[in-house]
């Protein structure tokens, strides 16, 4: 493994000089001025008096017209002349890489910076947002700032300005006049494909989803909002749904359809065009309610949990999905990949394609350059070979330092990569959390030096009385600490929030290498580190699916809680699992568990009664003592009844309840049915769904056919298992 520091990393080759392609009239240009706030200040001032300007970060220098750094998000959709972003007032990974992408062609940002060899000691107000009790910003280690300070002084992405020394420049510095009002690019041949490609998506074979991809800039969200105002002219009654994280991430898409639509009737979130519209609704809320549509557009999706995709996957005819390769949100490959492989299974006519000519700047733009590397944008996994050449003798699983990653730019590109691939919402401010986060250590597994598996780990808890108590009672909620707090809140139990717990906040595997155990093998690295440094628990929080729960399960991580309404941004309900390494830890396991395992059948027949019965069936097992199935006399001779078709459901609903918990609590008892018969078990005996509900989940007829099917469930059981009393 080399260690290129981002002094000593060469740029990606490009065609020309950057800093003369930074003078022609569709690039973008990035000056950076560093020194002290009143300076930089004034020289911005000086630099852009004649540009219509965004300043962002309210500082007693700036301006009255400064708007919060915050704020970037809002000019989503939006093309910016000059925007000013004052790192004084904290520098935002997310803002900055947002408002980077709104600055059109011809336009210039300016960023404002400390010193360049003083900002890593700079106390920038985002720290405060990284910090977990009882660390401040003050006593943190920031190496992000590091790592920009020596990527700004060598990059020919940029014109680099300090107070007191002469400008680093190889070309005139001096601002070119801005774009005129109004201008457009062409729509390039990529727009025009992919515009006719979704037309298409309506006029053609149903279930061929369309996958449009493409880094920022290219003009997806213009190809949805042009296409979607050419389908709705057609004198057609068309309802198309349009979907995205974030509703502001989808104005340009009505900005589009607005403008071929002049006289449509514009409302919040909708687009009413005579009898035909296009209307947002919310990801999570689509996937609920489910309503009828002639299209569906999924702007964003790498931004969406894969769960709530596949339902409307599922659901739909006729979809396009969105998504940016290279974005400031979202995991554009990783998403890629495991798209891809839910779209081969559920609709194997999908069709792709890849918009690759910017439309709102010129190819080789040296702010889109920097941005991507300041940024790791286009961080992906190293290629690997499709399985390992060498023996699993030469598994490591080690401790990378902070200062590895921020001295060894290719290291550093190739953890954030396999975590970008990992998780649906990586963002830059992870980036930032990766290098500066105060209780984070990162792990990587290696076999023969190459990197299969890479970790991050939190420390948590350690609360003192009476801050454990308050707590655990609601009364205060430090920052940080998301586990212990958790579990101390929901069980009203202060001794959750003083043990010490190993958060596993993220786990990710190499693409090319997963579903061979190594991330099994990880896990277990993880568990072996944390008995080492003295920790009370290891546990995680996540949104469930079988497939998760059956991964921690596998190393003995119990589920303790579980979270009563789905996250609007998964679509899944929130899960806390949990292994004891201490006597402390399994003290507080055991109760912790007993409690839920009791709760859990109540939750399933209330707030929990539409969770996965494949989840529900991962929850509820406890771990297997051998004991032989044991029913009361008057539950067995009511079964009895029940398979012989002697009773209906509604005679023996205690008897059946009593058998389903006692099952479905073990693993070798539950393993003795089907799928089939585990779902009727919960869904009907559990959930108490009804007779139809049970029946369009099972894609059975009717009542009938579910009593059957419970029939069979029971007698499967009951026969291999003789009345054995208690």
């Amino acid at each position: 493994m080399g260690h290129d520091s981002p002094l000593s990393q060469p740029a990606p080759p490009v065609a020309t000089d950057l800093a003369a392609l930074a003078t022609r009239p569709r690039h973008r240009s990035l000056r950076v001025l560093a020194g002290e706030p009143a300076w930089c200040c004034a020289q911005a001032q000086v630099t852009l008096q004649n540009w219509p300007v965004l300043w962002l970060g309210a500082g007693p220098h700036a301006p009255a017209t400064a708007k919060p750094v915050s704020s970037a998000q809002g000019y989503l959709g939006q093309e910016l002349d000059a925007v000013v972003f004052d790192a004084y007032a904290g520098f935002d990974p997310d803002a900055f890489g947002a408002i980077a992408g709104s600055i059109r062609a011809g336009g210039i940002l300016l960023l404002l910076t400390p010193p360049l060899q003083d900002w890593p000691d700079y106390p920038d107000p985002v720290n405060a947002r990284l910090c977990v009790h009882p660390v401040l910003p003050a006593n943190g280690q920031w190496s992000l700032s590091e790592r920009l300070a020596a990527m700004i002084r060598h990059s020919p992405y940029l014109v680099l300005q300090e107070q007191n020394r002469p400008l680093l420049s190889s070309s005139d510095p001096r601002p070119r006049p801005g774009p005129a009002a109004g201008m457009r690019a062409v729509t390039s041949p990529d727009q025009t494909q992919a515009i006719a490609a979704i037309e298409r998506v309506v006029s053609g074979h149903r279930n061929r989803p369309l996958l449009l991809q493409a880094d920022r800039g290219r003009g997806k969200s213009a190809a949805l909002g042009i296409a979607a105002a050419h389908l709705l002219r057609s004198g057609e009654k068309y309802r198309i749904l349009l979907t995205a994280p974030r509703r502001a991430a989808v104005d340009t898409v009505f900005q589009h359809a607005a403008t071929l639509l002049p006289d449509a009737d514009i409302q919040p979130s909708q687009l009413l065009y005579g009898h035909a519209s296009l209307q947002f609704m919310a990801p999570d809320e689509l996937a609920d309610s489910l309503p009828a549509a002639d299209l569906v557009l999924v702007d964003e999706a790498a931004g969406i949990h894969l769960n709530l995709l596949t339902q409307i996957l599922r659901r739909y005819r006729r979809l396009v999905f969105s998504s940016t390769v290279h974005g400031y949100e979202g995991a554009g490959r990783g998403f890629a990949l495991r798209f891809r492989t839910l779209l081969q299974q559920v609709a194997p006519g999908w069709r792709s394609l890849e918009l690759r000519q910017p439309i709102r700047w010129d190819d080789n733009d040296p702010l889109e350059r920097f941005t991507l590397r300041a940024l790791l944008l286009d961080a992906e996994p190293p290629p690997l070979p499709a399985q390992p050449a060498s023996t699993l003798e030469t598994r490591t699983v080690e401790r990378l330092s902070r200062s590895q990653l921020a001295q060894d730019e290719t290291l550093l590109r190739t953890v954030f990569g396999l975590l970008v691939q990992a998780h649906y919402q990586t963002r830059p401010l992870d980036l930032r959390q990766l290098l500066d986060g105060p209780n984070l250590s990162i792990y990587r597994l290696t076999l023969a030096g190459d990197t299969v598996a890479v970790a991050m780990l939190a420390d948590e808890g350690r609360f003192e009385s009476p801050l454990a108590s308050d707590i655990a009672t609601g009364q205060r909620r430090p920052q940080g600490h998301q586990l212990a707090q958790l579990l101390a809140y929901q069980y009203h139990c202060p001794e959750a929030a003083s043990l010490r717990f190993a958060r596993v906040v993220r786990i990710a595997v190499h693409p090319a290498w997963q579903g061979q155990g190594y991330g099994s093998y990880l896990l277990r690295g993880l568990i072996e580190q944390a008995q080492q440094s003295r920790f009370d628990a290891i546990g995680a929080v996540f949104g469930a699916s079988p497939e998760l729960l059956t991964f921690w399960r596998r190393q003995y991580l119990q589920p303790v809680q579980i979270g009563l309404s789905r996250k609007a941004a998964s679509g899944a309900h929130s899960v806390a699992v949990l292994r004891a390494l201490s006597s402390a830890g399994q003290h507080l396991q055991a109760r912790l568990a007993s409690n839920f395992q009791h709760r859990l059948p109540y939750l399933l027949a209330d707030p929990l009664r539409e969770l996965e019965p494949d989840c529900a069936a991962l929850l509820l097992q406890q771990p297997d003592d051998g004991q032989p199935l044991a029913l009361s006399t008057s539950a067995h001779t009511a079964l009895t009844g029940f398979v012989a078709g002697q009773r209906g459901y509604e005679l023996v609903p205690d008897a059946l309840c009593e058998l389903a918990q006692s099952v479905l609590a073990s693993p070798l008892l539950a393993a003795q049915l089907n799928s089939a018969q585990r779902k009727v078990l919960i869904a009907k005996l559990l959930q108490k769904r009804s007779w139809a509900d049970c029946a369009k989940l099972l894609n059975l007829a009717g009542r009938r056919q579910v009593e059957a099917l419970l029939r069979d469930a029971v007698r499967c059981i009951t026969m291999k298992h003789p009345h054995n009393p208690v």
